[in-house]
């Protein structure tokens, strides 16, 4: 089986066959072990050990075991006769040097201890800086505690002063629905919050929960979970998954940051996070911590060894090879070079260490790593090797980082009007895969992101990954807007004009309008038309308004252009009438303004004149009707004048001093007082076949459309409708 150092400090190894003849020889790393010929063999650090045994007549077999090792690397001594040994430590660090596996009193500190010796000696070190400790409240920071199950967005802040270990945490519970067997696992994160990848979830060991823990903390052990300081010296820890039937909980009140570690200076939990948003008075679920960090193996043996038989004419180690530098990184290598070490008598090969553990060996000042995580921080350093086992102070830590998958650039068709299709897409990457999320838990993992008929709904943040070779990219966000579709602009209709009138620009209540002459297609114009009143009939416009660059549907307005010209009828009765007009034709004849109905008529006379349909148009004094004129007309039968014309605005007429036949040339009744104030004054009568109105009597109070009154003039005057 193989091996691993830590608790143990040296391992043994034996070849398992004996015999006459039979011999053994051990190598490490593919070097032969100088003097390793035993069937036995004893380890003190990391490598692959193989022994070959062979014998006479018989074929050679090899086994092979790889030992692991927790210690720090050492580099023991060998002296040909007594005298002083110098014994190295090779990381860097604070070491305690001591005589006894356990217990005694240190007799030396530092990286290297030199002493004299009589005899072979184990000397034995450890590291210093190892500490056990805790960090965090060991009660609950309030007494009620909130449930909201396990949510990605809280999370709790931490400092790392130092790499450490999580040995167990107390985890408040809410409730416990059944008693059973329960887990809790955990996730560390980014600064801002996001996962690693790989995600970097820790699951705790197995734990008896009963329904009485409910309203306590309970604690749950861990192995294995080890925190880097290499993953940044600013953290975040979220509960990640609940394995029992249960509820976690958490305190919305009594946090008091900041949390130092006991001791300090190895952690230190600096705040609480709902996503986004910090939250100073909070405390989330991880409870009364128990850490511990450096080295918490055994002490590590170092050999000082009186061999008066070695090879001791080469004591001198190689010098320290030059800091590791980096070349050719992606996602999961990088090949690293260095300075190569001198020697007095010649380098033989360098042993690589990739983040505190031996990864290779190599005879050339260069290699290369593969099989790495992406977008992970690697510390490298060497240590070079002569024939005589003399091995050289390490190199000078560097670190390097695997490249990444590049973060999309998004892009999108926001800002969109609803009903409209959101388009989003990313560049198309060799081998990837894609991943997308938006609001309402929207997924997709196509590249390109095609969302018809738009809803506000679908409104918010979409975010993007591409996945490479299981590296996955930090998340692209952008922001989508969906605008609604405004109402119709406001409107009144129809609006209408006689032909021939002055037209205004057409209005509507909105903003951004938009005017057409169609109710669907064609070019929308800024400017509000103007209506023409050439032609009789009606013209429909719509206007639109646009909000948040959405247009509406368009509101209709309809323009009506009718006719100036109105008809008045006038009914005439067997006999004498007394009648006016207020509308004429263009041709104000007799004959033209009464038509057909001359027929019925026997005499039309006013003030000035008659005319006799039966005589000769020679004689006749009367030939066109005046407006504002009162006729005499007698029907021999009962008929009806129609007259179609355009009314005139302004009609002035002359009055005699005495009696005047006057007409009423408006198409609307009106009070005589007010339809005659500017005469009222000279006059003395006016009356028609039925009644009479003076200053101080009479029932005829209004002028009537189409009838002609008797008026008798004080002085002359006139009066202008």
């Amino acid at each position: 089986d193989n091996v691993a150092l830590c608790e143990i400090t040296s391992k043994t190894l034996d070849a398992g066959i004996s015999g006459t003849g039979v011999t053994y020889t051990w190598t490490k790393n593919g070097s032969t072990i100088s003097g390793a010929t035993n069937k036995t063999y004893t380890v003190y650090d990391a490598g692959t050990y193989a022994v070959t045994v062979s014998a006479t007549g018989c074929s050679s077999k090899t086994g092979n075991v790889v030992v692991t090792s927790s210690l720090p690397a050492v580099v023991h001594d060998t002296i040909c006769a007594p005298g002083t040994v110098t014994l190295k430590v090779v990381p860097t660090g604070s070491y305690n040097w001591y005589t006894t596996a356990t217990g005694g009193t240190a007799v030396g500190s530092g990286q290297t201890y030199s002493t004299s010796i009589n005899s072979s000696t184990t000397f034995y070190v450890q590291d210093a800086s190892s500490v056990s400790g805790t960090v965090g409240p060991t009660t609950a920071t309030s007494s009620s505690v909130t449930n909201w199950g396990v949510s990605e967005n809280l999370q709790m802040a931490f400092t790392v002063g130092a790499s450490f270990t999580v040995n167990s945490m107390k985890i408040a519970i809410q409730q416990v629905y059944n008693a059973g067997a329960g887990t809790i696992t955990v996730e560390i994160l980014k600064a801002d919050g996001t996962a690693f990848s790989p995600a970097k979830k820790f699951t705790s060991n197995s734990v008896n929960v009963t329904t009485a823990m409910g309203g306590t903390l309970v604690e749950f052990p861990f192995n294995n979970f080890n925190i880097d300081k290499s993953w940044g010296t600013n953290l975040r820890i979220r509960l990640s998954a609940v394995g029992f039937n249960g509820a976690a909980g958490f305190n919305e009140s009594g946090a008091s940051y900041p949390y130092n570690s006991t001791p300090s200076g190895v952690m230190t939990i600096t705040g609480a996070y709902n996503g986004g948003e910090s939250k100073s008075n909070w405390y989330l679920y991880f409870y009364n911590w128990k850490i511990s960090a450096g080295s918490t193996c055994a002490r590590t043996p170092v050999l000082a060894v009186i061999d008066p038989l070695g090879n001791c004419g080469d004591t001198q180690a190689p010098s320290k090879p030059g800091t590791v530098t980096f070349s050719s990184i992606t996602t999961n290598s990088m090949n690293i070079s260095w300075t190569a070490s001198t020697d007095n008598v010649g380098v033989t090969g360098y042993d690589v260490y990739v983040n505190g553990s031996f990864l290779k060996s190599t005879t050339t000042n260069n290699t290369s790593l593969t099989g790495l995580q992406c977008n992970t921080q690697y510390s490298v350093y060497v240590i070079a090797k002569d024939a005589a086992g003399n091995s050289s102070t390490q190199s000078t830590a560097a670190s390097n980082t695997t490249t990444g998958i590049a973060t999309p650039t998004i892009t999108s068709n926001s800002p969109l009007c609803a009903a409209a299709t959101i388009t989003l897409s990313v560049p198309t990457t060799t081998g990837a895969t894609y991943a997308w999320t938006g609001p309402n838990g929207y997924t997709a993992t196509t590249r390109t992101v095609s969302r018809t008929n738009a809803t506000t709904a679908m409104a918010g943040t979409y975010s993007a990954t591409i996945t490479v070779n299981g590296c996955t990219s930090t998340a692209a966000t952008t922001t989508v807007a969906v605008n609604a579709i405004p109402a119709a602009p406001g409107v009144v209709t129809p609006v209408e004009y006689i032909v021939g009138a002055s037209a205004t620009p057409l209005s509507a209540s909105g903003g951004n309008l938009l005017w057409y002459t169609y109710a669907t297609g064609g070019t929308g114009s800024t400017s509000a038309p103007t209506p023409s009143t050439t032609n009789v009939g009606t013209t429909s416009y719509y206007v639109s308004q646009t909000v948040s660059t959405c247009e509406s549907s368009r509101a209709k307005i309809d323009v009506i252009v009718s006719s100036n010209e109105i008809t008045q009828t006038i009914s005439l009765a067997s006999g004498w009438n007394l009648i006016s007009f207020y509308v004429l034709p263009s041709n104000a004849s007799v004959s033209s303004v009464f038509g057909t109905s001359l027929n019925q008529i026997d005499m039309i006379k006013n003030s000035n004149g008659f005319y006799k349909p039966s005589q000769n148009a020679a004689f006749q004094s009367i030939t066109a009707i005046t407006l504002g004129e009162s006729y005499l007309v007698y029907a021999n039968t009962p008929t009806t004048i129609s007259v179609t014309g355009i009314p005139e605005n302004n009609v002035s007429v002359s009055l005699k001093q005495g009696w005047n036949m006057l007409g009423y040339p408006k198409s609307t009744p009106a009070t005589i007082t007010s339809a005659l104030s500017s005469i009222w004054n000279n006059v003395e009568v006016i009356k028609n076949f039925d009644a009479f109105k003076d200053k101080s009597s009479g029932t005829l109070n209004n002028v009537t459309p189409g009838e002609g009154y008797y008026i008798y003039m004080n002085n002359a005057g006139s009066v202008d409708f």
